[in-house]
């Protein structure tokens, strides 16, 4: 058990990571600058929107698991839903 306890938590914390990763590019990288074609927008918004749901998957499921097991659930980053409205609202513009 305390195997599975340590990969389970050090899933998570990479994972936080991503997240926080994929926050901060999002908050860089958001195509809104008039400079690119809407085809490049389109591709970038579905870029990030891939990588966000992947990584929210991946949160939930991690977050299940840990339920299971009766572990603490620990911190829950929710920034990566405020993300997932932005890239939806921007591809309704595209």
């Amino acid at each position: 058990m305390p195997l599975l306890q340590s990969r389970i938590f050090a899933k998570d914390k990479a994972n936080l990571q991503r997240v926080a990763d994929l926050v901060d590019d999002w908050e860089h990288k958001k195509p809104l600058m008039g400079n690119i074609t809407p085809q490049q927008a389109l591709e970038a918004l579905t870029k990030f929107e891939f990588g966000m749901k992947k990584a929210q998957l991946d949160q939930e499921n991690l977050i299940k698991a840990k339920d299971a097991l009766n572990f603490d659930v620990g911190e829950i980053n929710n920034d990566i839903l405020g993300c997932l409205v932005e890239v939806s609202e921007l591809t309704e513009v595209c």
